[in-house]
C-alpha cells in the first residue's frame, strides 16, 4: 500500500551502531590488502576506507528513508487529513529535511577529513583525525534523534492505513450503529467482516468490492460535529467527504432509534451534498403495514440487496 515499503526507522543509536561495526569490517578487510605497505600508506588507507564506509551506511540509510516516504503533497486528500488527524505535517516535513541535512552533513565531513587524513605525514595523527570524524558524525546523526522517533511514529501509523483505492467507485454506506451495515457490507460484497449485534462494534473502515467495479466502505458512526467525533468515527467522515461517490443511507424501522433521529441524520448526510440511496434494513421483521408506511415516507427507497446492486451499477457507469 502506501507506505508499505518504509522499513523500521531505526533511532540514532541503532544506527550509529550499525554504521560503525560496517566501517570496522571494511577496514579489516583493506587491512588485508595492504599489508606490504608503508605503515603510514597503512594507516591512511584503512582509515580512509573505515570512514568512507561510516559515512556511505549513514547516507545510505537516511537516502531509504527520503525515499521510501511518499510526498505528501501528492498524497489523495483523503489521506492527507488522515495524517492530520495526528500529526502536524509541517513537522514531518521537517523531519524529512532533517535526515536529509545528516546525508549532506556526514558526506561533507567525509571529504573534509579524507583531504587532511591524504595530507597527514605522521602517522600518529591519522587515527586522531578518523576518531574525531566519527565523533563529528555521531553528534550529526545525535542532532536529528527526535526527527527519527516521530518519523518512526508516522510509518507505523501509515503501514495500519486502511488500503482504499482512491480511484474507484466508491459507495458509503452510513447509518446508526447496529442497523445491518455491515451485514449488508457482507451480502453485497461477500466480504467477512467482524458482525456483531452490538453497537458501535465497527472499530475500523470495514471494505468489500464487487465486481471489481464498486468499492464499498462501511463507515461506523454517526455525524456528529467533527471535534467530537472519536478517530474511527473521523475516518468515516473524511471518507465519506473524500472519497464516496455515492452514500447508501441505511434505514433501520425496528424501532431501536427514534424516527425523528433516523431523519436528522439523513438531513446531516445530506449536507455532504452527494447522491443518496436509501436501503431499508431488517426489512424481513417489519409488518407489511409498517413497511408500506416507511416506503411511502421515503420514495424509491430500496428492500432488496439486488436491486440496490442493479442501481449502483447504472450510478457507477454515469461517474
Amino acid at each position: 500500500m502506501l507506505l508499505g515499503k518504509i522499513g523500521k526507522i531505526s533511532g540514532y543509536k541503532q544506527i550509529m551502531d550499525i554504521a560503525v561495526i560496517k566501517a570496522n569490517k571494511a577496514a579489516e578487510l583493506e587491512r588485508e590488502k595492504v599489508k606490504r605497505k608503508s605503515r603510514i600508506d597503512k594507516s591512511i588507507g584503512i582509515e580512509l576506507k573505515r570512514i568512507n564506509s561510516l559515512s556511505k551506511e549513514i547516507n545510505t540509510i537516511m537516502m531509504r528513508i527520503i525515499k521510501n516516504f511518499p510526498s505528501f503533497d501528492d498524497l489523495h486528500i483523503f489521506y492527507q487529513e488522515m495524517l492530520k488527524l495526528h500529526f502536524d505535517i509541517d513537522e514531518v516535513k521537517k523531519s524529512l529535511g532533517a535526515v536529509q541535512w545528516v546525508s549532506a552533513t556526514v558526506n561533507k565531513l567525509e571529504r573534509e577529513s579524507a583531504a587532511k587524513i591524504k595530507n597527514e605525514k605522521s602517522f600518529r595523527l591519522i587515527n586522531p583525525i578518523r576518531r574525531q570524524f566519527f565523533a563529528r558524525s555521531d553528534s550529526v546523526v545525535k542532532r536529528v534523534s527526535k526527527n527519527l522517533i516521530l518519523l518512526e511514529k508516522v510509518r507505523k501509523y501509515l503501514r495500519d492505513m486502511p488500503v482504499i483505492k482512491t480511484k474507484m467507485f466508491t459507495i458509503s454506506i452510513v447509518g446508526f450503529p447496529n442497523v445491518g451495515k455491515t451485514t449488508l457490507l457482507s451480502k453485497l460484497t461477500g466480504s467477512t467482516p467482524d458482525i456483531s449485534p452490538i453497537p458501535f462494534t465497527t472499530k475500523r473502515l470495514n471494505l468489500g468490492y464487487y465486481k471489481k467495479l464498486i468499492q464499498f466502505i462501511d463507515t461506523p458512526g454517526t455525524l456528529n460535529k467533527f471535534e467530537k467525533m472519536n478517530e474511527i468515527e473521523k475516518l468515516a467522515f473524511l471518507s465519506m467527504k473524500y472519497l464516496a461517490h455515492v452514500i447508501v443511507y441505511v434505514y433501520d424501522a425496528t424501532g431501536e432509534y427514534p424516527w425523528d433521529d433516523l431523519v436528522a441524520l439523513d438531513n446531516e448526510i445530506k449536507n455532504l451534498h452527494k447522491p443518496i440511496v436509501y436501503f431499508l434494513s431488517k426489512n424481513d421483521i417489519l409488518s407489511e403495514e409498517k413497511a408500506k408506511e416507511i416506503k411511502n415516507e421515503i420514495k424509491g427507497i430500496i428492500v432488496d440487496k439486488d436491486e440496490l446492486l442493479v442501481k449502483l451499477e447504472e450510478m457507477e457507469m454515469v461517474v
